[in-house]
């Protein structure tokens, strides 16, 4: 089968080779890729801007077919439609394994990162990891589980929206869009999205049509005296950055109210992003640090996904076949996507 590998470190070192199909353990599927979702962090892998495990198979959102199963798998068949957490491998009895969060474990490995990813045509994952797509949404669609989890993790069980709460997002990509529309789900009183001018041919007219109160061009206009004059002088209830950049963070504390939040999902890479101690100090504010996804934020996405409380069409802007990869991963590097998509052809 063919595989899109990180061959070694540093920039570039991308190849589209042949490997062997998986076997599988008992406890473990055989799924055929159908679709496959490029993130941010498979750009910073690429670029050599985060670490990986190489050589290793990019990639981790997928969605796919079950069409082998081990002998002691008893929730799922073949034929099901399923995703997958990344949560591959953990202890399973370590402190925050056993209070359900896997994604915290230190022996935690992730498909893309650590071991081989999704970018295939066939990957072998245990059952413990997987969840169905609701029969209404697409290959493409379920191959958005992912980041869509990431979102609920973040601004549902860590930020805890409140219902009126002013909400600002900074990072109009793909998890900021997908925050957008669970915010709004959850009773936020008005949501501000942020972005650059980069942003504003594609990511934050998107974020216009799917119902933000405002979007922000930052390199144009002034964040904290919008912010500002839209809330009264009071500030935002919760700001939500994910960007994971020094003026993301610097630009959530300027704009929080006294008590506000700041939750931050955005990736930096390797480097360290430093932030207004004593103004955050003296706004007595709440700093949020939200990685990955649970279990729980999964069974949240699936509900949304099922009902059409989100919508994931808007986000997926490219489509390309997995031979053609390397057009995708151009435009995704450029910043030309919202969300890119592979697909195999047969």
């Amino acid at each position: 089968m063919k595989a899109i590998i990180k061959t070694k470190p540093g920039p570039g070192n991308v190849e589209l080779v042949d490997v062997p199909v998986p076997g599988i353990a008992e406890t473990e599927v055989l799924i055929k890729v159908r679709a496959m979702g490029i993130c941010g962090s498979d750009i910073l892998i690429i670029d050599g801007d985060m670490d990986a495990n190489v050589p290793i198979i990019l990639g981790h959102e997928f969605s796919g077919e079950i069409v082998e199963k081990g002998s002691k798998v008893t929730h799922f068949s073949i034929g099901d439609r399923v995703a997958s957490e990344l949560s591959i491998q953990s202890c399973r009895w370590c402190v925050d394994c056993r209070r359900g969060d896997f994604h915290l474990c230190a022996n935690r490995r992730a498909p893309g990162i650590h071991m081989n990813g999704v970018f295939t045509e066939y990957i072998a994952l245990p059952e413990f990891s997987l969840h169905k797509i609701p029969d209404n949404i697409s290959y493409e669609e379920g191959a958005v589980m992912e980041p869509a989890a990431v979102a609920a993790h973040g601004v549902l069980e860590r930020a805890l929206i409140q219902p009126e709460d002013f909400v600002v997002i900074i990072g109009p990509g793909t998890i900021g869009l997908l925050a957008l529309q669970m915010v709004m789900h959850y009773g936020a009183k008005k949501v501000v999205v942020a972005g650059k001018e980069n942003d504003m041919h594609l990511r934050l007219l998107t974020a216009q049509e799917l119902g933000a109160d405002r979007i922000i061009n930052v390199d144009r206009e002034n964040i904290e005296d919008i912010v500002f004059e839209m809330t009264d002088g009071r500030g935002a209830d919760l700001v939500v950055d994910c960007a994971g950049t020094q003026s993301a963070i610097y630009e959530g504390i300027q704009v929080l109210k006294k008590h506000g939040r700041l939750c931050t999902m955005g990736m930096p890479g390797e480097i360290e992003i430093g932030i207004p101690w004593k103004k955050a100090i003296f706004r007595d504010m709440d700093l949020i640090f939200s990685y990955s996804s649970s279990a729980s934020s999964w069974n949240i996405v699936r509900s949304m996904l099922e009902r059409g409380a989100i919508n994931v069409k808007p986000l997926i802007t490219h489509r390309e076949s997995f031979s053609n990869y390397q057009i995708v991963l151009d435009d995704a590097t450029k910043g030309n996507v919202i969300k890119a998509i592979l697909f195999h052809e047969s």
